[in-house]
């Protein structure tokens, strides 16, 4: 509870900067104390000149992409895929595969980063081209319910429910 706070309290603060006008929106490229660098966090594997120009020309992200509702998660009715690189640090690999899995995600893993479409281009595309066949496109599941308990999370699968 008192980390939550914590977080709560610098991402409040980290927010109302940004809406002051802090331009600062962007991946910090060089490294700092508790930061590796654009080219070792974001873009490992990348070439090192290539990670560069990618850190150059990379778009600012606005605060509304982590404040703004999505709306309805399509993966809940729709087939999903996932490649996920057993090297990312931007992104830990086991949330990456936490939520692939919650997904029904068919997933691939590739030695790679955060970046593995710039890695492992055939892979992602081997990927690619798979989702995009018609057998892969079963007849569209319907909607769970999902609840939180105090516990643990209960998804009613047709008459029975089951606890994870």
């Amino acid at each position: 509870m008192i980390a939550t706070r914590r977080f709560l309290t610098k991402f409040r603060s980290a927010a109302a900067v940004m809406l002051a006008g802090d331009p600062d929106r962007y991946l910090k490229i060089p490294a700092g104390p508790s930061y590796d660098g654009f080219a070792s966090c974001f873009a490992n594997f990348v070439p090192g000149p290539e990670a560069a120009v990618l850190g150059a020309v990379q778009g600012p992200l606005a605060l509304g992409a982590f404040t703004t509702p999505s709306g309805p998660v399509a993966w809940t009715t729709i087939p999903s895929w996932a490649v996920i690189g057993r090297a990312d640090r931007a992104i830990p690999p086991t949330a990456l595969t936490t939520m692939a899995q919650r997904a029904h995600a068919k997933i691939t893993y590739v030695q790679a980063g955060h970046l593995s479409m710039i890695t492992k281009p055939q892979a992602v595309a081997t990927v690619i081209e798979q989702a995009a066949r018609p057998a892969s496109f079963p007849a569209a599941r319907p909607a769970r319910s999902t609840h939180r308990t105090s516990r643990s999370t209960h998804r009613t699968k047709g008459d029975r429910t089951t606890c994870r």
